[in-house]
C-alpha cells in the first residue's frame, strides 16, 4: 500500500521550509550579543594556550638553567683540577700556586659555603705540596699559609688559630705573618667583648701603623689610670644609689 500523495507533498513542503530557514539563519547578521560570546570564547581559548605555552617555556628555561649550572660547576672543577695538576707536574713553586689560588678566589665571589670549602681544599693542597723547609722564607708561600688560616677563620676560629701558629712556625722571618696573627687575635678579642675596648682599639691602630709595640708603656699606664677612675666612679655611683 503506497503513501498518500498529499502526505508526500506535505513532507516535501516541510523539508523546503526547514531548508529555507537554515539558509536564512546563516544569512542573518549576528547580533552583538552573539559576537561578544564568541569573542569571550576565543579570548578564553587564547589565554589557556598562552598559559600552557608560558609554563612550557618556564619548564624549559628552568631545565636549561639547571643544566648550564651543572655543566659550569663540572667544567670549573675539571679545569681547576687540571691547573693544579699542571702546577705540580711543572715547576711546583709558590708563585704559580698563589696566582692560581688568587684567580680562583676572585672567581668565587660572592663566596658561599660550597665555594669556601673548595677554596680551603685548594689552599690545603698547595700547602701539602710545598715543603716549608724549602720555601719558609718565600713571600708567596707565606701568603698562601696566611690566607689559608684566614679562610679557616670564617669557618672555625679555634682551628684558624692553629693554622696561624703553623704559618708563624714555617715562616718565622716574614713580618706580615706575625702581624696577620696579631690582627686575628685582636679581632677575636673584639668579637668576644673583651674590655676595655679602648685598649684593643689602640692596639689595632698601632698594629696598622706597624709599631714595634701594640701598647707602649705610656699607653698602658694611661689606660690603667683611666680604668681605675672608671671603676671608682662606678663604685661611688653604686654606693650613692644604695644610700638613697
Amino acid at each position: 500500500m503506497g503513501v498518500p500523495s498529499f502526505l508526500l507533498f506535505r513532507s516535501a513542503s516541510w523539508r523546503r521550509v526547514l531548508a529555507r530557514g537554515r539558509i536564512e539563519e546563516r544569512r542573518r547578521p549576528k547580533t552583538s550579543c552573539n559576537l561578544e560570546m564568541e569573542a569571550e570564547e576565543l579570548s578564553g581559548r587564547e589565554l589557556t594556550i598562552d598559559s600552557i605555552m608560558s609554563k612550557v617555556r618556564d619548564f624549559k628555561n628552568e631545565d636549561l638553567t639547571d643544566e648550564l649550572s651543572l655543566n659550569k660547576v663540572s667544567a670549573d672543577t675539571t679545569a681547576n683540577s687540571g691547573t693544579a695538576n699542571q702546577i705540580m707536574m711543572m715547576a711546583n713553586n709558590p708563585e704559580d700556586w698563589l696566582n692560581f689560588l688568587l684567580k680562583l678566589e676572585k672567581n668565587s665571589v660572592p663566596l658561599n659555603d660550597a665555594l669556601l670549602n673548595k677554596l680551603i681544599g685548594r689552599y690545603s693542597q698547595a700547602i701539602e705540596t710545598l715543603p716549608p723547609d724549602k720555601y719558609g722564607q718565600n713571600e708567596s708561600f707565606a701568603r698562601i699559609q696566611v690566607r689559608f688560616a684566614e679562610l679557616k677563620a670564617m669557618q672555625e676560629p679555634d682551628d684558624a688559630r692553629d693554622y696561624f701558629q703553623m704559618a708563624r712556625a714555617n715562616c718565622k722571618k716574614c713580618a706580615f705573618v706575625h702581624i696577620s696573627f696579631a690582627q686575628f687575635e685582636l679581632s677575636q678579642a673584639v668579637e668576644s667583648g673583651a674590655v676595655p675596648l679602648e685598649m684593643l682599639e689602640i692596639a689595632i691602630c698601632n698594629l696598622n701603623l706597624q709599631k714595634k709595640q701594640l701598647l707602649s708603656e705610656e699607653e698602658k699606664k694611661g689606660l690603667s689610670a683611666s680604668t681605675m677612675f672608671t671603676a671608682q666612679d662606678s663604685f661611688s655611683s653604686s654606693v650613692g644609689h644604695l644610700q638613697k
